[in-house]
């Protein structure tokens, strides 16, 4: 007796969901905050800290921290330095278990968040995205000595997967020039004499509106080194989008 064409598909439809049964047993979802076990992605606990980290419109003018004074419209840092870009956000505070999660998603291979990161990103922050209008999207590039060795860019697959999903050209079209020590180690002044003179632009961008998208924004040194040498290049307009922010001065 033949086999249709309609059984062998059903067969093949029941074989490909039983294998994916098996491998959420082997396998199963986890939160991509607290990398504990939870088959709906990020768990009720992480919900609600979620909800209390979410970076608000009230904050800095111009990179969004939160105000100690909110008589003033700048934070201490965007005061005391100037700024080359011209505005920019992130998705929630740099706290736990946001920190976790970015933690181990740039230097363990644990990729998978990346989906939530953009989801959220775009759920939050579509109107402001909107408002921008940006021609394209810019990661902040890594050394290749270090590229290499984590085998990724993290902010790269922050921004390729949010490119997808708006529609907008990612373009690396900038290099670092030369090795520098992490930011993390550094303090504020440290960090913005560790970036200077670090980046390169390889194109044009005349009268262009540039989106940097990276991890994390902390002082906001390496994001306003990478806007200065895209307004050298001719951008006329350069923001900014990371998943978190620090929130010291």
């Amino acid at each position: 007796m033949s086999i249709s064409a309609n059984e062998t598909r059903l067969c093949q439809n029941e074989s490909k969901n039983y294998m994916k049964n098996i491998s959420k047993l082997l396998w199963p979802t986890t939160c991509p905050f607290c990398f504990q076990a939870n088959r709906t992605g990020i768990c009720a606990a992480c919900k609600v800290r979620l909800v209390a980290l979410e970076i608000r419109e009230t904050g800095c003018a111009l990179c969004s921290k939160e105000l100690s004074d909110e008589e003033n419209e700048l934070c201490c840092d965007c005061q005391r330095d100037g700024r080359y870009f011209d505005g920019g956000t992130a998705l929630w505070r740099h706290e736990l278990p946001v920190s976790k999660s970015l933690y181990f998603f740039k230097y363990k291979n644990m990729r998978f968040p990346v989906g939530d990161y953009v989801g959220n990103l775009l759920c939050r922050k579509e109107r402001i995205l909107k408002e921008w209008c940006v021609d394209m999207i810019v990661p902040v590039p890594l050394s290749q000595k270090r590229r290499k060795k984590r085998g990724y860019n993290q902010s790269e697959l922050i921004a390729r997967r949010l490119g997808e999903r708006i529609g907008i050209p990612v373009k690396e079209i900038a290099k670092r020039t030369k090795e520098t020590r992490p930011q993390r180690t550094l303090d504020r002044k440290r960090r913005k004499r560790n970036v200077a003179g670090v980046f390169e632009v390889t194109e044009e961008v005349k009268d262009k509106r540039i989106l940097i998208v990276d991890d994390i924004y902390t002082t906001g040194a390496t994001i306003d080194e990478l806007s200065q040498e895209m307004k050298k290049r001719g951008a006329s307009k350069v923001y900014f989008l990371t998943v978190s922010i620090g929130q010291g001065n």
